[in-house]
C-alpha cells in the first residue's frame, strides 16, 4: 500500500511538538510494517534529519503570513507542487488535521483527485468558543470534515464533541511511541546514584506555564538544595515575559534551548521527573515518551490523558490550579529513585503506548476504506 502522511513543519528544532512526532514515528511503523510511506511536509528554517528505511521525506520550506501564528499560516507555493505529485501517487493520504493551511490544502488536493484520506486531529479540532476558531471551521474544517473517509480523534473528549456532527463517525486512535526508539535510548543510558534534575520540556509558550515551573522548582530547590532544574524548549513570541523573569532569578543557566528530538529522550532519561504544566493538554507525546523510558512525570487534571496516567500512577496528575504541584514532585520524585521502580514504569508504559499497535489499528482502517467497507469521499 501506498501511504502519503501530511503534516505540518517538520522543522529541526521539533516545536509542533505531537503531530510531527506522531507523524515520523506513525510513518517508520508502517514501513517497517511492509508499506511504501511517504511523508509531505514544510519547514522554517531546516527540515528535520530524517532518514529511515522504507520512508521517503518530501519537505518545502513555507512562509508564514501572519508570524503571530507561527503554524496555522505556513504554505508555500512549491509544497503545493509537491501536493499535487504526491497525493496522485498514493493510495490513502493521511492527513494530521488541525485549523491549519497545510492539511487545509491537502485535503482538498485530495478532493479534486478524488483520492481517500484521514484526518487525525491530535486533540486539535476540540470545539472552541473563540471567534478565530468558529470562522476557520465554517470555511474549511467543518466541510473538510465532511468529505474525510475518516475522522481519527485523539482522546474522549474530542471523541464525544465530533460524534454525530459529520458523514462518519469517528474513531478513537491515541499517540504511541517507538518501543525500539525507547529501548536504544535506554541502554545508553550511564548508571547514576540518583536521579536530580527536575525537567521542563516544551515550547516556551504561556500555554504551557514555563513560568508556574520555575516558581515551583524554586521552592522545591529550597527544600531539596540537592535537586536541580532544567529546561529545554523553543522559544516563541509570547515568551518574552517568562525570559524577563527568569533573568530576574538569576537562574538564566538553567534554560538549554531547544534540542533534537534524540538529546530530549537521553534528557528525559536521566532526570528525576517530567514536569508539563500546561494547561488542557491534549494528549503530550514528551509525556508518553518520558514514562516509557521509566521516567515520572507530573501533568494537570485538564489533561486530555490525565484519566490514563491517573491509572499508572494517581500521584502523576496535580489540581490545575497548581497548589500542590511542589509537594507533588518531591514525594514523586522520592519514591522513583529506585532502579526497579523506575523499570516497573517503563515496561507498563511500553505495554500501554506501543506505537506498532496504533499503526497495525490504521492500517486496518486503510485496508476497510480501500475495500469499500468505508464510504469514499
Amino acid at each position: 500500500m501506498k501511504i502519503l502522511h501530511v503534516v505540518t513543519d517538520l522543522d529541526a528544532d521539533m516545536a509542533y511538538g505531537g503531530p510531527a512526532a506522531n507523524c515520523t514515528m506513525h510513518s517508520v511503523e508502517q514501513g517497517l510494517i511492509g508499506n511504501d510511506v511517504s511523508i509531505l511536509t514544510t519547514h522554517r528554517s531546516e527540515c528535520l534529519d530524517f532518514r529511515e528505511q522504507g520512508v521517503s521525506l518530501y519537505s518545502a520550506k513555507a512562509f508564514r503570513f501572519f508570524r503571530a501564528y507561527p503554524f496555522a499560516f505556513q504554505i508555500s507555493f512549491n509544497f503545493i507542487f509537491k501536493a499535487i505529485r504526491e497525493v496522485r501517487k498514493s493510495d490513502l493520504i493521511h492527513i494530521h488535521f488541525a485549523r491549519e493551511l497545510v492539511p487545509v490544502s491537502t485535503a482538498l488536493i485530495c478532493l479534486l483527485f478524488r483520492k481517500p484520506f484521514v484526518l487525525q486531529t491530535h486533540g486539535m479540532m476540540e470545539k472552541r468558543n473563540l471567534y478565530k476558531h468558529k470562522i476557520w471551521d465554517s470555511i474549511f474544517s467543518n466541510a473538510i470534515m465532511k468529505k474525510a473517509n475518516l475522522i481519527l480523534a485523539l482522546q474522549e473528549i474530542e471523541l464525544k464533541q465530533l460524534k454525530g456532527d459529520f458523514t462518519v463517525s469517528p474513531c478513537l486512535l491515541g499517540n504511541g511511541v517507538s518501543i525500539k526508539k525507547m529501548e536504544q535510548v535506554l541502554s545508553k543510558r550511564e548508571l547514576v546514584n540518583n536521579f536530580k534534575n527536575i525537567l521542563f520540556l516544551a515550547r516556551i509558550h504561556p500555554r504551557k506555564q514555563p513560568e508556574l515551573f520555575l516558581k515551583t522548582g524554586l521552592r522545591v530547590l529550597e527544600k531539596r538544595p540537592g535537586l536541580g532544574l532544567e529546561m529545554y524548549g523553543a522559544k516563541s513570541k509570547a515568551s518574552v515575559d517568562f525570559f524577563q523573569y527568569l533573568d530576574s532569578t538569576g537562574m538564566n543557566d538553567i534554560y538549554r534551548g531547544s534540542v533534537a528530538h534524540e538529546v530530549a529522550l537521553e534528557v528525559i532519561s536521566r532526570s528525576a521527573i517530567l514536569v508539563l504544566p500546561s494547561k488542557q493538554e491534549p494528549y503530550p507525546m514528551s509525556i508518553l515518551e518520558s514514562l516509557c523510558l521509566g521516567t515520572p512525570v507530573l501533568i494537570m487534571e485538564d489533561s486530555g490523558i490525565a484519566q490514563l496516567i491517573q491509572s499508572i500512577d494517581k500521584n502523576f496528575v496535580m489540581k490545575s490550579d497548581g497548589t500542590s504541584m511542589a509537594d507533588l514532585i518531591i514525594e514523586i520524585v522520592d519514591a522513583y529513585q529506585d532502579y526497579q521502580k523506575r523499570e516497573e514504569l517503563s515496561y507498563r508504559a511500553r505495554e500501554i503506548f506501543d506505537i506498532n499497535k496504533i499503526a497495525l489499528e490504521s492500517l486496518h482502517y486503510y485496508e476497510s476504506i480501500l475495500s469499500g467497507d468505508m464510504r469514499l469521499g
